[in-house]
Parts: structure tokens; sequence; C-alpha cells
């Protein structure tokens, strides 16, 4: 954000962001292959153990307290891990994009192709294809006839959120 020199923000200091050097951030992001999102998906569950062990504390035997393991946390929290519940939301969005009318903002965005000169390497991951491989790992092959059907499309989504990934 480029303030005029002189002038006072309405805006404090601690609150500005300078949204072209988050852009570029964004925009340069470091390219990541399989192993890397698997370890990132790792690196998730076991953020989400830490904290479901503190919410639900350790175990206390005759003298000493024990930690849980994973497998007992698994039985107290009964519900999907995290990386079944990210999946699950990005394929209903996915699903809602499908539906919505072409002339929609975030419909244009996410089908648009860019124009002029192709980078170097590798091409980047795009949203669009990791979603598409989470359906491929579901065996769904035609999934734009059926996103457009509301009720077929919710099934499709609990199955992802009851999925082990």
């Amino acid at each position: 954000m480029k303030l005029v020199v002189g002038l006072p923000s309405p805006i404090p200091s601690e609150y500005r962001i300078d949204t072209e050097a988050l852009f570029h951030t964004c925009q340069q992001q470091p390219k990541k292959n399989r192993t890397e999102c698997n370890q990132e998906e790792e690196r998730l569950r076991r953020w989400e153990r830490r904290m479901l062990r503190a919410i639900y504390g350790g175990i206390k035997t005759e003298e000493c307290w024990r930690r849980r393991t994973n497998q007992e946390i698994e039985e107290l929290y009964e519900r999907p891990d995290i990386i079944a519940c990210v999946k699950a939301q990005r394929i209903g969005w996915l699903g809602h994009l499908e539906r919505i009318d072409a002339v929609r903002l975030p419909k244009m965005i996410i089908y648009r192709r860019p124009i002029g000169k192709k980078r170097k390497g590798r091409p980047r991951k795009r949203w669009m294809n990791e979603v598409e491989k989470d359906l491929r790992d579901m065996k769904l092959g035609s999934w734009k006839e059926t996103a457009r059907n509301r009720g077929e499309w919710k099934k499709i989504v609990k199955e992802a959120l009851k999925r082990r990934w």
C-alpha cells in the first residue's frame, strides 16, 4: 500500500499491510512435490494430535501420569482428522463453483487461463488439479455432472469426510 508522505494515515501503523509485498510473497511460494505435500499433511496431523493431547490430558496410572497414545486419542475424538476435513471442504467448494453462474467472479478466477509466456521448469500445482486428484482417489470420474446435483454432491462430500486419506 502506497502512502502519501506527510499525511496522517487513517490506519495505525501496526495494522497496515504492505499488499504488494504480500501479493508477491503469495505468487513466489516454493513449488511442492508429492513428498512435500505428504510431509505437510503429516505435520498437520501431528499438530492436531498435540492439540487433542492438551485438551484430553494424560492418564493417571498408580503412581505417575502417562501420555495418551495416538490410538487412544483417535478413539476419544471420534471425528474425522484434519486432512479429511480440509479435503471435504475443498470438494464441497468445487461443487459450489460448478453450480454458480459463469459470470460470477470466483468461477471466472478458477477457470481462467493466464495469458503470456509460460515459466521455465515444472508447472506449478494448481488448486483445481489437487481437488481433481482427490476426486480421482475417490474413484469419481465425471464429477462435473454430479456436482450440478446438490444432493448427490453432498453425499460425495460426506464420503470424503469419512474417508481415511
